[in-house]
């Protein structure tokens, strides 16, 4: 599998009473919500879950490198799985 070309390092959550964002270092991955409304739930869960998408990430690949080892079919669906998640390997719809 081609390596992602995701955001290296922890990606973290902060926020203040308008914005949730998901960070890594200085760097702004995503915004979740929008200015001049109040943060909800929905914005709170969603950035929790792309603040671990590269940890899922990782562990998802060792898990799939376990599987191929056994030949076990489920390797491949992790790997289309992971390759939604790699722009170069999307195709177009």
């Amino acid at each position: 599998m081609a390596k992602p070309k995701f955001t290296s390092g922890d990606w973290y959550v902060t926020s203040d009473m308008e914005i949730i964002e998901v960070r890594s270092g200085n760097r702004v991955i995503c915004q979740c919500g929008f200015l001049g409304t109040m943060r909800s739930d929905e914005d709170k869960a969603n950035a929790a879950l792309i603040s671990i998408a590269p940890a899922m990430y990782k562990l998802l690949d060792g898990i799939r490198a376990v599987l191929a080892a056994r030949e076990d079919p489920g390797a491949k669906q992790i790997e289309a799985l992971l390759n939604r998640a790699n722009i170069r390997k999307r195709k177009k719809k």
